[in-house]
């Protein structure tokens, strides 16, 4: 634990707790799950569930004061270098001889392994290559591969620096195997039978005693659902972007401009056209007291034109300037809070609205446009039991629409996965078994309209009005189904771990 301690605390007199520090942690990185159970039992502060993606440098603050054999364990997995001087790579003497002995030893209070490290006095770097192999249990002949390169670094303890590149390969032309693709483009090789597809992510992060500011294209969330939440969510596909961050006491501020996708990433491909289109948001979170959090959101799509000056002004109310533009852009405005009822015990809902009207709330007037979550979240104080998450969403048909914005990047939506005209209520776990077993499962009913007004794209100017005062909240025909999800992941030494997914949907229409 002194090895630890040597190399982080030095960082937690450069800076605050839980602020806006770089170097991205990817969500439900075991860390962040082990983190979101220490949030809910008081033990750091509640808005690190609110949060995705949070700082690497933080969380291994965090879990350095913790000194358990998992916390330990998991502050290795997030990979930070040690503070040894100079230049640490391969070829060095010894260094190929251990890289050895690390796939056949497991040992938690060993600093990770690195491609290679730079460590002086102003600047702190290092790059890993991973490597992912997967088949499938259904069809032997299916195999997935994926050639991980990330580079990371700090330089005056003011500058962070993340990029990370993938190239996806997978056996046959269909890559829907594969979970976590997002429709990217993709190229078939009949030679090799086999689809390639590459991805990216990059942060570029600047600490300043005004504000921080951040250039990143990485998962993002706001809200408290992990990966599902309405106002952004962190499931959806990565969009670029140039964010801003302050805290002042018990408030943050963020706001962002981003670049979005008009149509999908294979309809710019083959039309070479690329329209334009943003995203401009804020939200404002306020620290009620250390058991309760309150925040409000507000977001506006635009496009066919240049970059808004109007909107890129962070505290601007985006409604009022909307409407003096013209009224041409898409509004969406959310509220959402949580409360820590007891040690281990958190409550939350999100209220987000593209349009409503509160006299005619309960009634079945299209233009109620909104999203409605509440969730609860359980943690038992003994870490090897597992913790519950138990989580409502409805959401309104027509809500994310528009004539011509959408709430959508690359075609799909930025916020909860399932779109308008949708029911869902999920269960979900996380659990650490032991130091080197790690388990999650969820499972969803899904309630979803297939009508017209209940995909993002569709667009709202061509309804059937006669609907306008009787559309039900499931435009039928109306999907019933199950989605089973279960990730395990056993590692077996310091640089090899199996994992076992099983996904399954149930269609009971």
């Amino acid at each position: 634990m002194n090895f630890w301690k040597n190399i982080f605390f030095n960082m937690l007199t450069l800076t605050c707790l839980f602020g806006w520090t770089g170097l991205p942690l990817e969500p439900n990185h075991p860390a962040h799950v082990y983190l979101r159970r220490q949030a809910a039992l008081g033990n750091v502060p509640l808005s690190i569930l609110s949060k995705a993606p949070i700082s690497t440098i933080h969380t291994a603050i965090s879990l350095s004061k913790i000194n358990t054999s998992l916390s330990n364990r998991l502050l290795r997995d997030l990979g930070l270098p040690s503070k040894k001087s100079g230049l640490i790579h391969p070829f060095q003497k010894h260094a190929l001889s251990g890289i050895s002995k690390s796939f056949f030893k497991f040992d938690p209070n060993e600093p990770a392994s690195h491609l290679l490290s730079i460590a002086q006095d102003t600047l702190t770097f290092w790059a890993d290559w991973i490597e992912h192999g997967s088949l499938s249990g259904k069809d032997s002949g299916k195999k997935y591969f994926k050639d991980q390169l990330s580079v990371q670094g700090i330089l005056y303890d003011k500058v962070y620096a993340y990029s990370r590149f993938i190239m996806h390969r997978i056996s046959g032309e269909d890559p829907a195997f594969a979970q976590d693709y997002q429709n990217e483009w993709t190229k078939f090789f009949p030679d090799i039978n086999m689809s390639i597809w590459y991805t990216t992510e990059a942060s570029f992060y600047i600490k300043n005693q005004l504000f921080d500011i951040e250039i990143a294209r990485t998962p993002y969330s706001w809200g408290w659902s992990t990966t599902q939440s309405p106002i952004i969510a962190s499931a959806a596909v990565p969009f670029s972007r140039v964010a801003l961050y302050k805290t002042l006491g018990s408030f943050r501020l963020q706001a962002l401009h981003g670049s979005l996708l008009y149509s999908s990433i294979d309809s710019t491909h083959q039309s070479n056209i690329k329209k334009e289109k943003y995203v401009a948001a804020h939200r404002l979170e306020w620290d009620m007291s250390s058991n309760m959090t309150v925040s409000f959101t507000e977001m506006v799509l635009y496009g066919d034109r240049p970059p808004e000056i109007g909107y890129i002004n962070p505290v601007a109310f985006y409604w009022a300037q909307e409407h003096n533009l013209g009224d041409l852009d898409n509004i969406i405005m959310a509220t959402d809070m949580a409360w820590r009822l007891r040690p281990g015990f958190i409550f939350y809902h999100t209220l987000l609205w593209d349009e409503l009207s509160w006299l005619d709330l309960f009634k079945d007037w299209w233009g109620n446009k909104f999203v409605y979550q509440i969730g609860s979240f359980y943690t038992p104080k003994n870490i090897r039991l597992p913790d519950i998450r138990l989580e409502y969403t409805q959401c309104r048909p027509w809500v994310y629409t528009h004539s011509d914005f959408p709430f959508s990047h690359a075609g799909q939506l930025i916020g909860f996965p399932y779109g308008p005209s949708s029911r869902v209520l999920r269960l979900e776990t996380f659990w650490f078994p032991t130091d080197r077993i790690e388990l999650e499962a969820s499972l969803a009913r899904i309630e979803k309209g297939t009508g017209f007004g209940s995909d993002v794209s569709d667009n709202y100017d061509e309804r059937d009005r006669s609907l306008d005062l009787s559309t039900p909240l499931l435009l039928g025909p109306i999907e019933e189904s199950f989605r089973l999800y279960v990730k395990s992941a056993i590692l077996l030494t310091d640089m090899l771990t199996i994992q076992v997914l099983v996904h399954n949907d149930i269609n009971q229409t």
